[in-house]
């Protein structure tokens, strides 16, 4: 009885899935739409709590510092005083990143 030998197989390509998630481009044109939309109406949103981190940024690009002894209408509960100065409740992460952009209005 004979035996037939198996053919030689020629190595496939790597089957590679379509990947998962939106395209970089995609992402960055979402995120885009999303801040447009976040903007649309132009003014600013009048509550307490975004006057104070307002008011820290211009106080950042203007003095270099952080109090808001020369905002009085920042009032309790959104500052409050230590060391004889009156600063915002609120952690400095917002008003450090928007600093450049008062001081670019500013000149």
């Amino acid at each position: 009885m004979a035996v037939r030998a198996p053919e030689p197989v020629e190595p496939q390509e790597e089957w590679r899935g379509r990947p998962t998630g939106p395209a970089p481009l995609e992402a960055v044109l979402l995120g885009l739409a999303v801040f447009l939309l976040l903007l649309a109406n132009g003014r600013p949103i009048g509550a307490g709590d975004t006057r104070a981190n307002e008011y820290t940024a211009a106080s950042l690009a203007q003095e270099s510092d952080f109090d808001l002894d020369e905002y009085p209408e920042v009032v309790e509960p959104f500052a409050r005083t230590v060391g004889g100065r009156r600063v915002s409740i609120y952690a400095p992460v917002t008003p450090l990143l928007a600093a450049p952009v008062f001081a670019a209005a500013r000149t």
